[in-house]
């Protein structure tokens, strides 16, 4: 089926089958930049828990305050939640468990938060205060209606501590004694379906009645690493996405496969702007509205 767009571009129309969500839903979203274009194309619709994330506007990142939250690769967003599922069960222990596995200490008035998508250094107190900010609005994953993942990447960078560091791009300037010895990983398929699996899983154990909805961001990698030309990985990180996404969401209870990458690449380049890399709002909104026809139907 085809949804017409504009007068010039049709639109293919490719939601899951059986998935009901009612107006008014409450929705965690975890993943990639395109999770925060999902809460702000249906924020009328939906109750979006990291919607309410504050911050100062110097800690925003693409003028999000929340942008700082973006997971890009299928081992960050678990580690995320692990930390979470550790908590839960021993909050004494926040402190120690969050500066072990995200605290970056810089000098000693400054820190960075390796686990954020973060362009500014702040004080331990900030951090920490900061980290507890993020881990009540993820303990909101308890009592929600469905939980979006959003999928974006495969490369992984590692600090020698053998801590993963969540953007390289964005935080380069402030490790540079560091940067020539990071270590760049990228899974292969069988490694993509173990660590969705684990994701899918913790999501499962959290909120048992949550709709799980996995997609893949259709928003291209912004670099690479590995020496593959960026179009040729993009596809080969996406495409591997795509099948660890489809393949457990059709083995696990309540848990959908949304094509959001599909429909764009139906699209092709004019789905872009001049950029190349950011998804035009028009193009945006269809995939929600596809989704909308779909869910509350």
């Amino acid at each position: 089926m085809l949804t017409e767009i504009s007068e010039k571009r049709l639109f293919p129309s490719m939601a899951p089958k059986g998935l009901s969500l009612p107006k008014g839903s409450k929705v965690f979203t975890i993943g990639s930049c395109f999770a925060r274009e999902i809460e702000d194309a249906l924020s009328t619709q939906f109750d979006f828990p990291v919607m309410s994330y504050q911050a100062p506007e110097d800690e925003s990142y693409a003028g999000k305050a929340r942008g700082v939250l973006n997971k890009f690769t299928p081992e960050s967003m678990l580690r995320e939640l692990e930390w979470l599922v550790a908590l839960r069960k021993n909050f004494d222990q926040f402190d120690e468990l969050t500066e072990r596995l995200f605290l970056y200490q810089l000098s000693e008035d400054e820190v960075l938060d390796i686990g954020l998508h973060l362009t500014k250094p702040v004080s331990r107190q900030r951090f920490m205060q900061r980290r507890l900010s993020i881990f009540n609005i993820y303990k909101e994953l308890e009592s929600v209606d469905a939980v979006v993942v959003t999928l974006g990447n495969l490369e992984q960078h590692w600090l020698k501590d053998g801590r993963a560091l969540e953007s390289v791009s964005v935080n380069k300037r402030f490790i540079k004694a560091e940067y020539g010895a990071l270590t760049v990983k990228k899974q292969g398929e069988d490694e993509v379906l173990k660590v969705v699996e684990s994701l899918v899983a913790l999501i499962r154990d959290i909120n048992p009645a949550a709709r799980i909805i996995l997609t893949v961001s259709p928003v291209p990698m912004e670099r690479t690493d590995i020496g593959e030309h960026i179009v040729l990985e993009n596809f080969s990180n996406k495409l591997t996405l795509v099948r660890a996404a489809k393949y457990w969401a059709e083995r696990v209870d309540n848990s959908y496969y949304f094509p959001s990458f599909e429909m764009v690449s139906f699209v092709g380049i004019t789905a872009f702007k001049d950029d190349l890399r950011h998804v035009k709002p028009d193009v945006i909104r269809m995939i929600m509205y596809s989704f909308l026809t779909a869910v509350t139907a």
